[in-house]
């Protein structure tokens, strides 16, 4: 499922959409919510889709309905669980209430930069490492020339190879 949102995958997921609109012309911003149907984006209200989005308007589908029906409507075969769905026109569109403010919303998080004590703090790290990486890397560096000369010193005679 391609889209399932979970904060391992939140991110990229939004930005495919984000890229998806860019690439279909959209060129303003794009109300909530996105729902996409075979690569297209629907309008949806409540409990019922009406129309696919356009960059130049709206496109009214011919049958609008729920996102089961919709669904439902493209599977031949119908499967038992599609029995239920109906039409917008048979079902009569309902209109939902606002839904109240999220009490749980654990499973996204929310991201909340560094204290200025904190970028000061990683900042100061970050110099530490870089010192004693470098200092790391000049100590190497010496050690090695150091051995290489060491085993050039005198003559093959004098090292016991003749």
């Amino acid at each position: 499922f391609g889209m399932l949102m979970i904060p391992e995958n939140y991110a990229t997921s939004i930005l495919a959409a984000v890229q998806r609109f860019r690439d279909a012309g959209y060129r303003t911003k794009i109300g909530m919510p996105w729902v996409f149907f075979n690569g297209r984006h629907l309008a949806c209200t409540g409990s019922a889709c009406t129309a696919f989005r356009t960059p130049v308007g709206d496109e009214p589908l011919e049958q609008p309905g729920s996102l089961l029906y919709l669904a439902c409507s493209k599977l031949h075969p119908k499967p038992a669980a599609c029995s239920g769905a109906s039409s917008a026109a048979r079902a009569g569109l309902q209109t939902t209430k606002p839904t109240p403010q999220c009490e749980n919303c654990a499973a996204f998080g929310s991201f909340r930069g560094p204290t200025e004590n904190q970028q000061q703090h990683l900042s100061w790290i970050w110099q530490v490492l870089a010192m004693t990486t470098g200092v790391a890397a000049v100590v190497a560096v010496a050690r090695a020339a150091s051995h290489c000369s060491w085993g050039n010193r005198g003559s093959d005679a004098e090292n016991g190879v003749e």
